[in-house]
Parts: structure tokens; sequence; C-alpha cells
């Protein structure tokens, strides 16, 4: 038979018509040892764990005795091995073998002997695929994927590409590492239109780092066979998705105490903040019902990063000045509204008032021409009333 790549190959000897025992095996095409175990001498060799119990299952179908016999063994996070699957068996007789019914065979039941069978073990890594969507019932999010190296029961892997998880779920795929490395690519592919990526995090990928790409991660499965507890055969990733939030936060402020004359100045600030997930384009503006507002035409550099977009946490600092009214006075304060914008979205109203000084006050002058009496005669006055305040005053009455 000839050797796949990424396979290791071992052979069990044994004598004709002898059941099909397994011997221990190892990298010697001619071992002839006791019934043991599969996967056994394998899981020794790299890190004298206890030996694997694995049975043998076959089908129905005697066209498969007549392929070699290739066994999956997954490479633990400790170095240890376990077997996954068994394709098929191969023997130099197929009329010795002529299976009816699917049987487990073990090391005391068995209905095929040969001379000798080559066996592949092909040594495997897994990747964890993960979807984290909260607020996602439902939600389904579809991941295409690559493998360089598949092993070769293509049962092991997803049926689908892309396939699909929602919230919670999470998907295997495995690779062949037998012969050093394996690469991986999961692509999370056509987003929901209300939703976005925030980010990829993986663990098991101490010894070659995720490469994150946007959307792709590209993950290196390692078999180290001098020091397998250093290999990377175990890599989770969580795919972490949320809604999209578009959204403006505005904060109006002002330094300015008070008021007590018209044409007195009041001073606005406008803290105009991107609180959503998204970026949003500039221009950004406030609209105020009292005061003409300006604003940067970019984000303004440190602490933000310089360009012409407000991106999520960046904020912005605008500003405007009213000049106070006689009516403002009159009111005793100003009070004004304003709401920010970018692209279509909206901030939250924001208003602030500025308490005037209020100083009713009125004099009076009282005079007349009439200087002297020297008999009975009118006299004549005048009241000269002055507003002498800050504030407008409306009915007034004179008594005397």
């Amino acid at each position: 038979m000839v050797p796949m790549p990424d396979t290791e190959f071992y052979s069990v000897g044994a004598q004709p018509g002898d059941p099909a025992s397994v011997g221990s095996f190892d990298d010697n095409p001619d071992n002839t040892q006791g019934s043991q175990d599969f996967c056994g001498d394998i899981s020794g060799r790299i890190n004298d764990d206890t030996v694997l119990g694995i049975p043998l299952t076959f089908g129905d179908d005697p066209t498969v005795y007549n392929g070699p016999v290739t066994l999956t063994c997954k490479a633990g996070p400790t170095g240890g091995v376990e077997l996954h699957s068994l394709v098929s068996w191969n023997v130099s007789d197929p009329g010795i073998c002529d299976p009816t019914v699917t049987d487990t065979y073990s090391l005391d039941k068995a209905k095929c002997s040969s001379n000798s069978t080559d066996i592949d073990v092909d040594i495997i890594g897994r990747v964890t695929i993960a979807k984290s969507a909260p607020g996602g019932t439902g939600q389904n999010f579809d991941f295409a994927w690559t493998n360089d190296s598949p092993p070769t029961n293509p049962d092991l892997n997803p049926a689908l590409n892309p396939f699909t998880l929602q919230d919670g779920e999470s998907e295997e795929i495995y690779a062949v590492i037998g012969d050093g490395t394996a690469t991986v690519t999961i692509t999370e592919a056509n987003i929901p239109s209300t939703w976005m990526l925030e980010s990829i995090q993986c663990t098991g990928d101490d010894v070659i780092p995720v490469d994150i790409n946007g959307a792709t991660a590209t993950i290196t499965l390692q078999y180290d066979e001098t020091d397998p507890i250093a290999s990377q055969a175990d890599v989770f990733c969580t795919f972490n998705n949320v809604l999209i939030r578009r959204e403006l936060t505005l904060d109006k402020t002002t330094p300015t105490t008070g008021f007590s004359s018209p044409g007195d100045p009041i001073v606005y600030s406008y803290l105009v903040t991107n609180s959503g997930n998204v970026p949003l384009a500039f221009p950004v503006g406030v609209a105020d019902n009292k005061a003409t507002v300006s604003c940067p035409a970019d984000d303004g550099g440190a602490p933000n990063n310089g360009d012409d977009i407000l991106d999520p946490h960046e904020s912005i600092t605008c500003s405007a000045t009213y000049l106070v009214s006689q009516a403002d006075i009159d009111a005793g304060f100003v009070t004004n509204l304003a709401v920010a914008g970018a692209e279509d979205v909206l901030s939250n109203p924001d208003s602030v008032t500025v308490i005037g000084t209020q100083n009713p006050l009125l004099s009076v002058v009282k005079s007349s021409a009439t200087t002297s009496l020297s008999a009975p005669a009118t006299v004549f006055y005048g009241y000269l009333v002055s507003n002498d305040g800050n504030v407008t005053l409306t009915g007034i009455n004179l008594s005397d």
C-alpha cells in the first residue's frame, strides 16, 4: 500500500486462519506481538500514557474490507491520543472476509485473518468554532472554511461549507497533523445586516497564535512528535457578534453662571460622543434653538485617531456663544435645547438653563412750576417715573 501524505504506517502480523487480532504495533513493519488495543503503542510512544481500549467496527459491505484500515487518532492536550474513526480493513485474501452483518470486532471475536495488514494512523488536531451572539435567538450565522489537511474520514468534518451556527452553538473541524502542521481557515460570511462581528477570541494557540484578519481566523495546528505536549492540537475560537448600534450622545454644558444685562454672553460647550459600535462619518453637527454652533471638521487627532470618521467611543467638542436679550432678562432665565447629528443618526436632546439676575427698580422725581402762593390757587405737579432696574415693567400706578 502506498503511504498517503500526513500518515504514519504500522503493520500487524497474524498467521493464516488466525483471528484478525491486532498486535501492539510500532514503526516495525514485521511486528507480530500479541493482541493489544489499537492506538495503544502509539499512545505509549507519545507519552507513555495509559493504553486506550479501541474496538474494531466493520460495515456489511465486503468491498470495504478490501481497502486499508485507517485509524484516526486525536492528539490530546497532554499528548495522548484517542481513536476517532475506523474507515476500512485491508486483507491479503479478500475471500477470507465475507461479513454478512455489521459487527464489532474485539480481541476475542473476529472473522478475518491475513498474513500481514497495513494500518494507516492519522494523528489529527481539532479546531472548535463557537458562536456568541447575545440577543440573537434564532439568528443564523454562516461560516466558510478551508482545511489543507483533512482526515481520511470525511464524516469528522462539517458536511456543509458554509455551515451555520446560532448563539451558543459550536462546530468542530479536524485536520491531520501527523507530518507536523495543518492550516484551517474560518470566515464568518454573509453577516446579517443588523449584526456586526465584534471580535474573535481564541485559546489553545500558545505555540502559533491564530492570525485574525477581519472576519477570518487562520489557525495552525501542529504536532510535535518529539515533544507531543508542546503540540498545538486543540484550538478553540469564539466569534462574538453584537447587534449594530448607531448612536450619538450629547452632553451640553456652560461655564456661564448668570447674566444681568442685554448683550451679556452665555458660552456653551457641546461634547458629542459616538456611543454606538460602528463608525460615523463627518460632518458632525449640533442644532441649537438659541445659538449657531461651530463643530470641528474632523475628529481633531489625539486622543482620537485623526481622521474624518467619528469612531466608537471617540468624542468631539463643539461651541457656541449666545448674547442675552432684554426678553431673557425679563424671563429671568435662558434655556436652550440642542441635538447632535451625524449621517442619519441623531443624539439625545440636551438643554442647559442659566438663571439671570433681575433687579426691578423705579424712581420718581416730583416737580411743580408753582414756587409760592399768596392766595388760594391750584398747584400743578409733575412726576418723572424712571425704570432704573433691568427688567421691563408694566401697569405702573402712582399715588400722592
